[in-house]
Formats: C-alpha cells, structure tokens, sequence
C-alpha cells in the first residue's frame, strides 16, 4: 500500500515534468523577432534591425487585423491571386518592395507581389519572405511601399518576423502530445492512489473483522 503511494507521487511528478518540458520546448519556436507598425502608404520607407537568437528559418510577413470582409482582405492582399475570379471586384494595389542584410549584406530581396503565401488566426497575414538566419547575427529589412492601398492601411498593418510557420508547427505538436500525455500520467497517479486507498481501507476493515488472539495456556 505504501508502494501505491510512493508510485502515485512519482507519476503525478512526471505528469508535471513532461507538462512543463512540452510548454517550454514549444516557447523555444513561439518567438517573435519582429513586430512593429508599417504604413501602407504610397512611398513610406522602413528599416528594421533585429539580431536573431537563433539559426533557424524565419518568415517576413506583413500582419493585418480582421477589419474588412474576409474575401476583400485576402484580395487586396494579394493571397487570391491563385484564384483570380475571385478578386475581381478587388484586384490588388499594394506592392511593397523589400530587402533582407545579414551583417550589411544583402542576402535577398523580392517584392510582395511575388508572393502569395498567407496565414489567417485571430489577424490575416501575407507572407512575404522566408529565409534562413544564424544565431547571434544582425539582420536588417528594408521596406519601400512602391504602390499603397488606402483601404488596407486602416487594418492596423504590422510588419512582423517569426520563426517559420513550419518550425512552430511542429513544435506544437510536440508541445500538444506532452500536454496528452501530462493528463494521461496524472490521472493514472490519481487511479494508482485510489487503489492504493481502497487497499488499505479493505485490509484495516478484515484486521477489524479477525477475531482476537488469545496465546494457548496449555501446558
């Protein structure tokens, strides 16, 4: 019985290890270089420095609140152009040419009508860029809005940098099976206790029940 104690303990500490161990290896990919406001407006020019904390496969994108009707925003962002009678009624305006400096060199450029990538959750993003960083080195991106949208620029337009939507899955995944499996080890502690209770509660109810000893006088 003391056993069933002893091993409900130990299961319910590992349920908190590997709950614990899933959230912080998922906060090692939830991480944000980038995140500050861009005008979409025709001319504004940005530079934005950040040095990166990890080699690992970043994305440039351009984050917009949900503040337009969902097929309008995804057009003027450009995302529909694979589906161009979709946009008809919305054909994209907003060109923003951009350039990524590793250590002052430039290690790539491109235009966001070049890409059609995007992200939807709680904002609508258009994927810009990916591209690849190391540890320790400076990045600088330099943004030019060679053709504005008026009507975008009132979505509280962002200009972000994340690690890769893909390393941040993954690490999701992991983070979600340990919390699975966190829930699972806990109850099995919670299970081993009751046992263990039950055990003891049947084994003082039989040293009740047991008539008492009386030591033979005979000789």
């Amino acid at each position: 019985m003391r056993v069933a104690n002893k091993l409900a303990i130990v299961t319910g500490v590992l349920a908190l290890c590997v709950f614990v161990g899933g959230q912080l290896w998922y906060a090692r990919y939830d991480w944000i270089a980038v995140s500050k406001p861009i005008s979409l407006k025709t001319g504004y020019e940005q530079r934005i420095t950040f040095v990166s904390q990890k080699s690992v496969a970043h994305e440039l994108e351009l984050d917009t609140e949900r503040s337009l009707e969902f097929r309008e925003q995804n057009c003027r962002l450009g995302i529909g152009r694979a589906q161009p009678e979709v946009c008809q009624d919305f054909p994209q305006s907003l060109i923003i040419r951009w350039s990524i400096f590793e250590n002052a060199v430039q290690i790539v450029s491109g235009t966001s009508a070049d890409a059609v990538g995007g992200s939807w959750g709680p904002t609508i993003g258009k994927i810009l860029a990916r591209f690849e960083t190391a540890a320790e080195s400076e990045y600088t991106i330099h943004l030019i809005v060679e053709s504005g949208d008026e009507i975008l620029n009132t979505t509280t337009p962002r200009i972000r940098v994340s690690l890769d939507s893909f390393e941040q899955k993954g690490a999701y995944v992991v983070a979600s099976l340990a919390v699975y499996l966190s829930y699972a080890l806990a109850v099995l502690a919670v299970l081993v206790w009751l046992v263990g209770l039950g055990l003891r509660r049947w084994a003082a109810r039989n040293a009740d029940a047991a008539p008492p000893y009386h030591p033979s006088t005979d000789r």
